[in-house]
């Protein structure tokens, strides 16, 4: 794990866009019309951008950011070629770490119930609370 560094952004972008087309292709053409407001998040939130990488190669990210006296994950991803290797359950922890460093009790995410990554968030003792309108569930963890 280490921090996002600028040249960072262009994988990160690729990550988001496969995750769009893979998850939620119905979706890819508003996500594309929002890339600068996708952008201005990650570069505002720069210094909670994470990066998992295996042998000196880009391999995930996370990204969070505080919101209303909580933590929010706003994204988390693995390379297709990196997953089942432990390094989703990595990147959540460093999310974790860094919201209790950050000193954020209330840890919260969102996910799509079709999405099998929602299995990591139980396993690290999210909770499910609700769902909304768009399908997402709602996930969160007091520390």
């Amino acid at each position: 794990m280490r921090k996002a560094v600028i040249t960072d952004l262009p994988l990160i972008y690729r990550g988001e866009r496969e995750y769009i087309q893979r998850w939620e292709s119905s979706h890819e053409d508003g996500w594309l019309r929002q890339s600068e407001r996708h952008l201005a998040n990650w570069v505002e939130h720069f210094d909670r951008l994470v990066i998992a990488s295996v042998d000196g190669q880009f391999a995930g990210y996370c990204l969070w950011m505080p919101e209303d006296g909580r933590a929010l994950l706003c994204t988390i991803g693995v390379s297709e070629q990196y997953r089942c290797r432990g390094l989703g359950a990595a990147l959540l922890k460093a999310y974790t770490d860094e919201a209790r460093q950050a000193g954020l009790s209330r840890l919260t995410l969102s996910v799509r119930e079709d999405n099998p990554a929602k299995r990591l968030y139980q396993k690290a003792g999210f909770l499910q609370t609700g769902a909304d309108a768009n399908g997402y569930l709602r996930f969160e963890l007091e520390t």
